[in-house]
């Protein structure tokens, strides 16, 4: 009974360092996953901001786009003006 008992002291002892060490890998694990999504989180902003970045030259050309086309519309109007100036004088 007591070599028995002393079995299943040796038995538990066994099974607890086994357990010990499954909740170690799992720490480890749980930091590792931790660390990549903090990674992540990084990338994710750096990107985003990249994104922001993008955006504000997209609406700055937009912008430069609608004066250049305004710029020459007022061209095309002094164009035609000088035109009808000079088809007066005969060469």
């Amino acid at each position: 009974l007591v070599e028995k008992g002393a079995s299943f002291a040796e038995d538990a002892k066994s099974r607890m360092t086994e357990i010990s060490n499954g909740s170690v890998k799992v720490s480890q694990a749980i930091a590792f996953v931790s660390k990549a999504l903090n990674e992540q989180e990084g990338a994710l902003e750096a990107i985003s901001s990249g994104v922001e970045n993008i955006k504000g030259h997209a609406e700055q050309n937009a912008l430069a786009a609608r004066e250049n086309e305004e710029i020459a519309k007022g061209l095309e109007s002094l164009a035609e003006q000088l035109r009808n100036s000079v088809s007066r004088f005969k060469i």
